[in-house]
């Protein structure tokens, strides 16, 4: 007897918690339909909304799934447009950001060109300088060597001149020369160039030696007539005085 009263309390407890789980369960599922209606009078709204569109829309959509998959296209299409602006948002942040780095290496770029071309400048400006002295060295040069130049061509003018006043002078001026047929050219140095200036001054030595050969003619002349009025004046003297003593 005591064993079937604890299968029975045993039972008539299992049963209480099966109510139990059963309540809970009917609870459950009455705040399920409670959730569904409310939902239910949520969607009706819009029910009433798609069968209107359906009914007084265009012969496009016939029921209300033609409508919704419609929609979804739709969907799905603004989707993609979404997606795709996404990306072609990034591609031109992507596209920013390589262009700023870009931008910047190029500034870099000429920043560093800007630099190089002020150190050529700067050289360009050095060789200016030392081209300018040398231009002044060569205009340097070129004006002593033409105020050489210029001397040089008196001096042959002036030897060309004493050996043409010698040749006047000189009685035997027409067998002279024959005697010596060469005779300098007119000595002028302007716009000749070196070997030519080199040619005159050889004429002009060997003008020199006529000179020089005139004159020692000139001074044996001289000494001649000197030594011929020396004899005369002896002579006179010796007569003097022989006529003295015969008187």
């Amino acid at each position: 007897a005591v064993k079937r009263t604890q299968d029975e309390r045993k039972q008539r407890e299992q049963k209480e918690a099966e109510i139990v789980r059963l309540k809970e369960e009917h609870r459950k599922r009455l705040d399920e339909e409670k959730a569904l209606k409310r939902e239910l009078q949520l969607n009706e709204k819009y029910q009433l909304y798609l069968t209107n569109v359906v009914e007084g829309g265009s012969d496009d959509y016939h029921e209300i799934q033609d409508l919704l998959s419609r929609y979804k296209s739709l969907k799905d299409i603004n989707q993609d447009l979404a997606d795709a602006q996404r990306k072609h948002e990034q591609d031109n942040e992507d596209k920013r950001l390589e262009f700023a780095n870009f931008k910047k290496e190029r500034q870099n770029e000429m920043l560093n060109q800007n630099n190089d071309i002020a150190k050529l400048q700067k050289k360009l400006e050095g060789h200016e300088r030392e081209t300018m002295g040398l231009l002044n060295d060569v205009d340097s040069t070129i004006r002593g060597t033409s105020d050489k130049t210029l001397e040089l061509g008196q001096i042959l003018r002036s030897v060309q001149n004493l050996l043409e006043r010698f040749e006047k002078q000189v009685h035997s001026h027409a067998k002279h020369k024959q005697d010596h047929p060469r005779r300098a050219e007119k000595a002028t140095s302007g716009g000749k160039s070196a070997e030519e200036i080199e040619s005159d001054g050889n004429n002009a030595v060997l003008s020199l030696d006529e000179i020089c050969m005139y004159m020692l003619d000139y001074k044996d002349i001289v000494d001649e007539w000197l030594e011929e009025c020396a004899e005369a004046k002896r002579k006179e003297r010796g007569a003097a005085f022989r006529a003295g003593e015969d008187s």
